[in-house]
């Protein structure tokens, strides 16, 4: 399956931030669930790249691990049980249930469509989670002004096309 418009994968399509610190976490976590968004939602799309897409998910959830120890040095502890031991450490096990699934689905052991479906909706639920807490660290200036970047208000995050949903039919911007 390729790109309406660039004829590429849509994993092509992947927020990427290039310098990563311990002062960038939250522009880097939020980059990991807009992927993980964006791609869970083509899995069920496309029989043909659900092992690659599902891979591509895992990847990006394993990207959250690396910066435990920024969040825990840069939040008081009850927002880290919150945000990390709760928000992202859902969003982790979910994306583990979703790659569970597409494997059984890919070996015909009595995963349906239905399930595959259920796991999808459980990985968006816990992407927008984290990315609802993390918009609210930056509103209440817990997180780190790295100076490169905003994390979107939900408005513009749900509606700007191609920025959390089919992508598709996405462009490149540089």
């Amino acid at each position: 399956w390729k790109c309406r418009r660039c004829k590429h994968s849509p994993l092509s399509h992947r927020l990427k931030v290039t310098d990563t610190n311990d002062r960038s976490w939250a522009t880097a976590i939020f980059a990991a669930v807009r992927n993980i968004r964006c791609c869970a939602v083509t899995i069920l799309s496309f029989d043909t790249e659900k092992a690659c897409l599902s891979l591509a998910v895992k990847l990006e959830a394993d990207r959250i691990l690396e910066f435990k120890s920024a969040i825990q040095s840069t939040l008081d502890p009850g927002e880290v049980s919150l945000f990390f031991d709760d928000k992202c450490c859902h969003l982790i096990q979910s994306v583990n249930h979703l790659d569970r699934q597409v494997l059984r689905n890919q070996k015909g052991i009595s995963a349906t469509r239905f399930s595959l479906l259920e796991a999808i909706i459980r990985v968006l639920i816990a992407c927008d989670a984290v990315y609802y807490r993390l918009y609210y660290l930056q509103i209440t200036r817990s997180v780190p002004d790295d100076g490169s970047f905003l994390i979107p208000h939900p408005t513009s995050y749900f509606l700007v096309p191609y920025l959390c949903w089919d992508v598709s039919r996405g462009e490149t911007f540089k």
